[in-house]
This record gives C-alpha cells, sequence and structure tokens, in this order.
C-alpha cells in the first residue's frame, strides 16, 4: 500500500509479528469516518 501524497514518509507503519499464522487472512473494513481519507 502507498501512503497518499500528503503524508510523511515517516507516518508509514508496520509491526511484525511473531506468531503470525499466514492461514488467517482476511479484508480490514474500516468505520464510514474514514471514507474521507481512504481510498478504495
Amino acid at each position: 500500500m502507498e501512503l497518499p501524497p500528503w503524508a510523511p514518509p515517516e507516518a508509514e507503519q508496520i509491526l511484525v509479528l511473531g506468531d503470525y499464522d499466514r492461514s488467517l487472512c482476511g479484508r480490514v473494513v474500516y468505520p464510514a469516518a474514514f471514507d474521507a481519507v481512504t481510498d478504495p
């Protein structure tokens, strides 16, 4: 995922989980309040 043009590079964050299970997956659904700041 790319940052929007207005976001500084240090705004990007990632945390690698130690017990990550690749079989778990899904879709993140944000509340409607985030619609103005996210791209579909």
